[in-house]
């Protein structure tokens, strides 16, 4: 956002979504791993299962909400004035998280 010229804010709305996103990402991973517990599985395997269940489902999720909302930053006009800096913010953020179980598996 700052690289756009707008101040960094906690309650920007670009903020709260990704962090609404983010959320519900985790509680679907929970559940996945709290379902293989009741399998029998040591939490262990449970977390190491779950997560690999999970991880095709949710980069195509995020691949899919970026270019959602890529598009709306380059619309002209009111609409695209208005909804420019949550739409290319959200998506940036979109895909960079997408990234992060890539870097965590290399290192």
């Amino acid at each position: 956002m700052s690289l756009m010229g707008s101040p960094e804010s906690p309650d920007d709305p670009g903020h709260r979504a990704l962090g609404g996103l983010v959320v519900d990402d985790a509680i679907v991973v929970v559940e996945n791993v709290e379902r293989h517990m009741h399998e029998g599985r040591t939490p262990i395997q449970a977390a190491l299962v779950g997560a690999r269940e999970l991880l095709g489902p949710i980069i195509a999720m995020t691949i899919t909400l970026a270019t959602v909302y890529a598009p709306i930053g380059f619309q002209g006009g009111l609409t695209g004035m208005l909804f420019r800096e949550f739409a290319f913010t959200l998506a940036s953020a979109l895909l960079s998280r997408g990234s992060w179980p890539s870097r965590s598996r290399r290192s």
